[in-house]
């Protein structure tokens, strides 16, 4: 079993054979065992795990990772999105923005799950555990890409849902976009999930200046969830009335759209 790895490029000493005879039988292995473990690169995976590039998760413990975002480069967009690329990057620059527009949605996402353990939330979020909210089973993300610019739409603010909605068509139109772009505001989980990575990213706490954006999400009760915070309270997930003609001007929205993802997209 020559190998460089054992200083003098010779022959495995008899010491260290014994004391590898000695852990595989300290720890229950077998013949079928040494075999498995000689086979292929499996050793060298092995290595990997003392060098830090591997970790050894167990399958309960993968269950409960938290499902990743990503955000993609523009060549990572597939190509049939060019043109819809093109026009959400030309938003980005009227809005001073540079970064990813483009990102890719896990599935399974929640606000209420994950949100916390995937950036920094305002007590963990742990005060919205018992909340209830409505359409609750299609609260989750689903596999997607989505365009998203993490500065809110100009003058957003101090209008009500329908306000907004019409001031997002208007956008919709000027830039050419899909009629399907630019008609919500994003549930919750999803922008909760945008927010916590754009901060992973670049440090910067979306939407700035202590603004806050809404969301598609209601409580059973009613009141529409929104997402913001300031500088020392940053993710929080509040809640309103918006049932009358409040217009908040503090609540703003964030320019979104949604793509389906076809068959071996962005899979790799």
């Amino acid at each position: 079993m020559a190998n460089d790895r054992f200083g003098d490029k010779a022959v495995m000493s008899a010491r260290l054979a014994a004391e590898f005879d000695h852990a595989v039988e300290r720890n229950g292995g077998t013949a079928d065992d040494v075999k498995w473990l000689s086979g292929g690169d499996t050793l060298a995976k092995v290595f990997k795990l003392r060098s830090g590039d591997y970790i050894i998760v167990s399958k309960a413990e993968l269950a409960g990772m938290i499902p990743q975002f990503r955000a993609l480069a523009d060549t990572e967009v597939p190509a049939r999105l060019a043109d819809t690329l093109a026009k959400w990057r030309l938003m980005a620059a009227d809005l001073g923005y540079a970064g990813p527009v483009a990102w890719l949605v896990p599935a399974g996402f929640h606000l209420k799950k994950h949100a916390s353990k995937a950036g920094s939330c305002h007590d963990q979020f742990q005060y919205l555990q018992d909340w209830t909210l409505k359409d609750e089973e299609n609260e989750p993300t689903q596999r997607q890409l989505v365009f998203w610019i993490p500065r809110v739409v100009p003058e957003s603010n101090k209008k009500t849902v329908a306000e907004k909605l019409s001031l997002l068509a208007e956008l919709r139109q000027k830039y050419g976009l899909p009629e399907h772009h630019l008609k919500t505001f994003g549930r919750a989980s999803l922008l909760s999930g945008l927010m916590l990575l754009h901060h992973r990213l670049t440090q910067e706490k979306t939407p700035l200046n202590e603004q806050w954006v809404w969301t598609d999400t209601l409580r059973s009760g009613g009141l529409r969830l929104s997402l913001g915070g300031d500088s020392n309270e940053w993710l929080r997930c509040g809640g309103w009335d918006w049932s009358g003609e409040g217009r908040r001007g503090d609540l703003w929205c964030f320019p979104l759209g949604a793509e389906s993802l076809e068959s071996g997209e962005l899979e790799s």
